[in-house]
């Protein structure tokens, strides 16, 4: 159950996306004590009531996933970190044959799976401005400057600032509105699993939209709420995450907020069910709700998702079959600047 009183909560009275009044609306989900629910006009799925913004402070603890520092200098984190630089096309580094080798093999394997891939800008003079928004403890914003960028990152939440600033990032602690860049600062911009988080994520992408230079690029990563494992798991899919994600954004949904705020979607990627990670976190998700007596005849919905998640879906996305969005947990979207003019007639 939610540990918020009625004090701590506000109502949603218009839809972030396509700004009509919410009324009629029906419940998606509910989970942890709070309704996600999907607008009548437009789909967009959003908590309400929700958090207010002042009362989140206590979710995003010292120990939330994000603001660990990782061992950079692990086996594991420099395959990882080999695997990007490759997939982005960057220039070849001189590099341990094990190494190079680890790089190739997991490539072969899990393709594009590792992590979001930041493409190399070679056409830019000297060293590109990278900004990653929600950066956390800066992990991503080390693999940027190793790799060549000029890194720059923003937080909310002053644990995660501090540790990335001990690291000699420069890092602002609050949020993109807040953070006062210059018009067309940046030649990339990232985010990976963060416009989720936000009350308002349509001014915050309008932001990026403005500090984001005309040939630049923007790649936002979102979980997938139309995937195969949000919908067989549901309350216990593990990207739910209520009260922490406000909003659940679909392929549809996410494509017209990024059009509202003046990005043309280029292309977009699905992170499929190959991603080991993934699947257990979500068994481990729904192995807690069957040990602790939540879901009446759990054992035969554990094999209905065990069959579904790591057998047919597997089959699917091998023979190509179905649709992309169905076997990805998550929605890359690859973006560049839309025309000013519809942007302002979208508003």
């Amino acid at each position: 159950m939610s540990d918020f009183d009625a004090s701590d909560l506000e109502r949603v009275e218009a839809c972030e996306l396509c700004g009509e009044p919410v009324r009629d609306v029906r419940t998606a989900i509910s989970a942890n004590g709070f309704d996600s629910v999907v607008c009548s006009n437009c789909g967009l799925v959003f908590l309400n009531p929700r958090p207010r913004e002042q009362a989140l402070g206590g979710l995003y603890t010292d120990t939330y996933y994000a603001y660990r520092v990782p061992d950079r200098e692990s086996a594991k984190q420099r395959i990882k970190d080999e695997c990007l630089l490759d997939l982005g096309g960057y220039p070849h580094r001189r590099r341990p044959l094990w190494l190079a080798a680890s790089s190739a093999m997991v490539r072969a394997v899990r393709g594009g799976q590792t992590s979001v891939v930041i493409p190399y800008r070679g056409d830019v003079h000297g060293a590109p401005r990278i900004l990653d928004i929600g950066c956390g403890s800066g992990d991503f914003l080390l693999w940027a400057r190793k790799a060549g960028w000029e890194p720059y990152g923003l937080d909310v939440v002053e644990t995660a600032v501090l540790r990335a600033r001990e690291q000699g990032l420069d890092v602002f602690h609050g949020t993109i509105g807040q953070a006062g860049y210059d018009d067309n600062f940046f030649d990339t911009i990232h985010s990976d699993n963060a416009f989720e988080h936000m009350h308002h994520p349509l001014a915050a992408l309008r932001e990026t939209r403005r500090i984001l230079k005309p040939d630049g690029l923007f790649v936002i990563c979102v979980p997938n709420f139309e995937g195969s494992c949000a919908k067989l798991l549901g309350p216990y899919w593990n990207l739910l995450c209520v009260p922490h994600h406000m909003y659940q954004f679909t392929t549809a949904t996410l494509t017209a907020m990024l059009g509202k705020a003046g990005f043309v979607v280029e292309r977009v990627h699905y992170k499929s069910f190959f991603i080991p990670y993934t699947e257990k976190n979500s068994f481990r998700n729904l192995k807690r709700a069957i040990d602790t007596g939540e879901i009446k005849a759990s054992q035969a919905h554990f094999w209905k998702v065990l069959w579904k998640l790591a057998v047919w879906r597997r089959i699917q996305v091998a023979l190509g079959l179905g649709r992309p969005e169905d076997h990805g947990q998550f929605i890359t979207a690859y973006c560049r600047k839309g025309d000013r003019a519809k942007e302002e007639e979208s508003k």
